[in-house]
């Protein structure tokens, strides 16, 4: 992603969220804290690296995202399924971001009743740490949506460590 698209990026996730986070609320620590804006979609099974430490794992303490299915899921894939942050080194289920169903092309993916159209913003204070040193934090979908699109973009942040 080039410099504009992330510039773009950002100043579209800071207007959303403008008035609806409180940023002295977040835990962000004393360690060297790292900011990571992200912005693509998925289709199919695909997987969207979202934080990539070289000789470093990730810790994550939290994360801002909207997300939208912009073409409908197909019919006859699973009836729903689950929107999620993954570990690479185990596919394992870091966070969850949402529950989609199979139909409704630009619906939006985040239950905005919980969110009141806003990003989905979690706190995790002290983190959720990589399984291993070098493994991505990554989003993915937990079952095939076949040509069915899901957008996001937002912004994790956290640490990395070297143990």
């Amino acid at each position: 992603m080039d410099g504009t698209r992330i510039a773009d990026a950002l100043d579209r996730l800071v207007g959303a969220l403008t008035g609806s986070v409180n940023v002295s609320a977040l835990d962000i620590g004393s360690a060297r804290t790292h900011f990571i804006p992200f912005e693509s979609s998925i289709t199919g099974t695909g997987v969207f690296d979202v934080w990539v430490p070289v000789g470093r794992r990730y810790v994550l303490r939290g994360y801002a995202i909207s997300a939208v299915v912009n073409v409908a899921l197909l019919p006859g894939a699973t009836a729903s399924g689950r929107f999620r942050f993954v570990d690479s080194g185990t596919t394992n289920c870091v966070a969850p971001v949402a529950v989609y169903g199979s139909t409704g092309s630009a619906s939006s993916a985040i239950d905005v009743s919980m969110t009141g159209s806003q990003p989905l913003v979690v706190n995790l204070h002290e983190g959720i740490r990589g399984s291993v040193i070098g493994s991505k934090l990554q989003l993915d979908c937990s079952n095939d949506i076949g040509a069915g699109v899901i957008r996001f973009c937002g912004l994790v942040w956290g640490i990395e460590e070297e143990k």
